[in-house]
């Protein structure tokens, strides 16, 4: 018997068993159908549907304490007040959080009741609290605000990476894009400055990156280690979704050179490689290799 033979043997018999979920055989005429002269027919994969986009929403508390993440106890004095363990959220492999947080919090220390956005006692005020561990320092013009962090397998460990100065990048921000263990202000997730307005922030997340933490910025004082959570009450309700950049831009070498275009994900998106292929009509060794460092937009 020929291997041609074998093959549609094989097939016949799949056929009359039933095929295994995700396999399909190709219609008579296409290529690897068997119908063309000393081609054999061949079974092609079909891919299942894949896995809607990672949704959520967590209950943050008042006292979670974002340098606590990957502990298994806040790092500090207990006796300053270091709260408890911040919230913790898997990162599935898409490339980008969005938030739409609210809620109250009331802080003793401050003597203030704030939103996620935080609170600032008056214009030009800046709020700093010192790195620990392997979590960088916090660097903003509001204090008790939603705030998260993202760690890889290597945890909490190492040396910290530099602050991300949010009173000279400012809170309106279309997207930001952390370093591992960079501590990064939330808010609300929206660009505006009243509670849910303006357009939603995209934060990209980092190569690497295995777990999302949530917290609360808060301190006894400033330019001093995350303390003072005792006493603090309420929780802010934070929904969240891991999803994907609507377009790419296409590479050099193509008619639409440089132009945006948008990209039809599949339900668990990010296959800009794909995009491009389809989108800007090249082969795939034209597209670049796109990454968590080099995503779409």
């Amino acid at each position: 018997m020929t291997g041609a033979s074998k093959i549609r043997l094989l097939v016949t018999y799949a056929l009359c068993l039933g095929l295994p979920s995700g396999w399909a055989v190709p219609p008579r005429g296409s290529p690897g159908s068997g119908a063309f002269p000393g081609e054999p027919r061949q079974t092609v994969v079909v891919h299942p549907q894949r896995s809607l986009l990672p949704t959520g929403t967590s209950s943050v508390l008042a006292q979670a304490n974002p340098w606590g993440a990957g502990l298994s106890t806040p790092p500090g004095d207990p006796l300053d007040g270091i709260g408890i363990l911040p919230v913790a959220i898997p990162v599935s492999g898409r490339d980008r959080f969005q938030f739409s947080a609210g809620g109250l919090i009331f802080s003793p220390a401050v003597g203030a009741t704030a939103g996620p956005d935080g609170f600032q006692n008056a214009p030009g005020d800046e709020f700093n609290l010192l790195a620990q561990g392997g979590i960088s320092a916090y660097k903003a013009p509001k204090q008790l605000a939603l705030v998260g962090v993202f760690l890889g397998s290597g945890g909490n460990t190492g040396i910290p990476p530099a602050a991300i100065d949010f009173s000279a990048l400012g809170l309106g921000f279309t997207q930001l894009s952390p370093q591992l263990g960079q501590v990064f202000y939330i808010g609300d997730g929206w660009t505006g400055t009243s509670a849910g307005s303006g357009t939603q922030q995209n934060f990209i997340v980092p190569a690497g990156a295995t777990t999302l933490y949530l917290g609360i910025a808060e301190g006894c004082d400033n330019f001093v280690t995350a303390s003072c959570y005792t006493g603090n009450a309420g929780s802010f309700s934070v929904s969240y979704s891991e999803t994907c950049g609507s377009s790419i831009t296409c590479p050099a070498g193509t008619t639409s050179r440089g132009s945006s275009i948008a990209c039809p994900f599949p339900p668990d998106g990010c296959d800009y490689e794909t995009c491009c292929q389809t989108t800007c009509g090249l082969s795939n060794w034209q597209c670049p290799a796109f990454t968590h460092n080099n995503p779409g937009t």
